[in-house]
């Protein structure tokens, strides 16, 4: 039973950074400014967004709308609009327009998208964000505007591929994916123009990429992780686990940890793909001075959190013992790898690095201790052209882990090192704490206290939990945050989902009581299971597997 006498200390997170555009967050004023006017969101707009107009004005209560544009613009002109009143520009601007396309002449509207973003940077704005077109279709449209599916819509796909390459030349630049959340009926009252449903679903999805394009560390930021420094690590440790979780990149792009003072080249680079916050544990090297660097390779959002560590004696290298070579696997095969007959590896958790390629689109694979179930493993993501990512792994009793695959694809694996002392949390029988069906979704902003402790196979003396959240029903995309329920709640995740099958894993602290509380800023149907826990005084240990601390009092 759970008492209010239970400790929790705090995650077995031994450093943990937030990385943001801190430059970008005002400061707070005196009273009396802060009673001056709301900081001016410039909106340039066709008669869609223009429809709008109210749902945006409250759904940005904290800026003043200025509202610009008129029914069917073209984007050339929208640009002479900017430049006569650039005046009311601010830090922000958003931009819906390109449905009126010059389609007999594509370099006419690049030419256009560069003079809007040009004429806003020299009004004075920072951030661009540009709303992609619906690609509509009869069987997203009613019957009755079928007729603007056959003349216009065809050309929707090619407008939203044009602004996807003018990222490539305006780094300030970045999409609001109105395309990627409007494919289904419901939102529109023809093929393209809002309903009261479309109007909020388009207005919120406004807000949640302003607010990711303000939050967004530029790209090439550099974090220095002081690892050595953390008071769970050994002074004489030699390479450390890092999670990185990384979020709202400005495009799918890749995030670099290395020893600092080397090559990114020397360290390793993951995938960070469109969607959902993606997570990878990475092993590397410390530098002499002992610590890590983290670099965005894009503008995102990252948190970083050291693990555990390798000490003196065990195996750090950046060139890793390959345990499979290239080899094939269809969605649901499993392959599984034997570790060396050796080593502290097979006593403790081992790092592996996967060269993952050969996939169609974006694909998911998880690595798992082989008398576990895939689910306990550490899910990670690929893309088109292949990425490594590494992971750390407890081993099963026999020595192996085992490598699955939802989607075709190509893997390489490798044992890149070990760790003695490890956070992995230890598996748990996946246990529903959750139920909200399709049927009977959470309504928006409802506060559900859930218990996992009620659970037979959860400890009551352990301070981290491993919770599985799956979406089963979602009108429009939106954020789940997980509170330890306190007053006021302070949140310990933030989860923005995609859609329906939006799956993450969560690693929270409960709150004094041993309960953990979330709520969805929308109506959502969810499932959500403990799956794994871990308690706050892992033993460290040398390469010999001999415990030589402790690391609590």
């Amino acid at each position: 039973m759970v008492t209010s006498a239970r400790r929790f200390r705090g995650l077995l997170t031994v450093v943990a950074v937030l990385i943001s555009a801190m430059a970008l967050v005002p400061v707070a004023a005196p009273p009396a400014a802060q009673a001056q006017a709301r900081p001016p969101l410039y909106v340039m707009a066709d008669s869609v967004v223009l429809g709008a107009d109210g749902a945006l004005r409250r759904t940005f209560p904290d800026y003043q709308i200025n509202m610009a544009g008129f029914p069917a613009i073209f984007t050339r002109v929208a640009a002479e609009v900017i430049r006569d009143e650039a005046w009311r520009v601010g830090d922000v601007a958003v931009v819906a327009v390109g449905h009126n396309y010059p389609y007999w002449d594509p370099e006419r509207f690049d030419r256009a998208i560069d003079a809007v973003i040009h004429n806003l940077k020299a009004a004075g704005a920072e951030k661009v964000i540009w709303v992609t077109l619906r690609h509509a279709t009869h069987a997203n449209s009613p019957p009755s505007s079928w007729w603007q599916v056959d003349r216009y819509a065809w050309y929707f796909p090619t407008v939203n591929a044009h602004l996807r390459r003018a990222l490539d030349r305006h780094p300030e630049l970045s999409l609001a994916d109105w395309a990627a959340i409007s494919g289904g009926l419901g939102l529109t009252y023809d093929s393209i123009h809002l309903n009261t449903a479309g109007q909020a679903a388009m207005a919120q999805l406004i807000r949640r990429s302003v607010d990711a394009a303000v939050a967004r560390a530029p790209a090439g930021t550099v974090v220095t992780l002081p690892a050595r420094s953390a008071a769970m690590v050994a002074n004489d440790a030699r390479g450390v686990t890092v999670q990185v979780t990384l979020s709202n990149p400005r495009r799918p792009s890749y995030a670099d940890i290395y020893a600092c003072g080397r090559s990114p080249a020397t360290g390793s680079r993951v995938a960070v793909p469109e969607g959902a916050p993606t997570a990878h544990q990475v092993f590397v090297r410390l530098s002499a001075t002992g610590n890590v660097c983290l670099r965005l390779g894009e503008a995102m959002e990252a948190e970083a959190q050291i693990l555990s560590y390798a000490p003196r004696g065990s195996p750090v290298g950046n060139a890793p013992t390959v345990l499979h070579e290239l080899v094939g696997l269809a969605p649901g095969q499993t392959m599984t790898l034997d570790l060396p007959s050796s080593g502290p590896s097979r006593r403790g958790a081992a790092v592996v690095e996967v060269d993952a390629a050969g996939v169609a689109g974006n694909a998911t694979y998880t690595v798992f201790p082989c008398d576990q179930r895939p689910l306990w493993g550490t899910p990670l993501r690929t893309t088109r052209s292949g990425r490594i990512s590494q992971t750390i792994v407890r081993p099963s009793v026999d020595h192996q882990i085992c490598v699955q695959t939802r989607s075709p694809i190509e893997l390489s694996v490798g044992l890149v090192g070990s760790v003695a002392n490890q956070a992995q949390l230890r598996a748990l029988r996946p246990a529903r704490l959750l139920k909200a069906p399709p049927a009977a979704p959470l309504r928006a902003r409802q506060r559900v206290a859930l218990d996992p402790f009620g659970h037979p196979a959860v400890p009551d003396d352990v301070d981290t939990l491993a919770l599985y959240l799956r979406v089963t029903a979602a009108f429009v995309p939106g954020e789940i945050e997980l509170t330890n329920c306190g007053q006021p709640a302070t949140v310990i995740k933030g989860w923005r989902f995609s859609g329906v099958g939006a799956t993450t894993v969560a690693h929270v602290e409960p709150g004094a009581n041993g309960k953990i509380c979330l709520r969805s800023d929308q109506p959502v149907g969810l499932e959500v299971f403990a799956v794994g826990w871990a308690k706050k005084k892992p033993v460290l240990a040398d390469s010999g597997g001999r415990p030589v601390a402790s690391a609590a009092s």
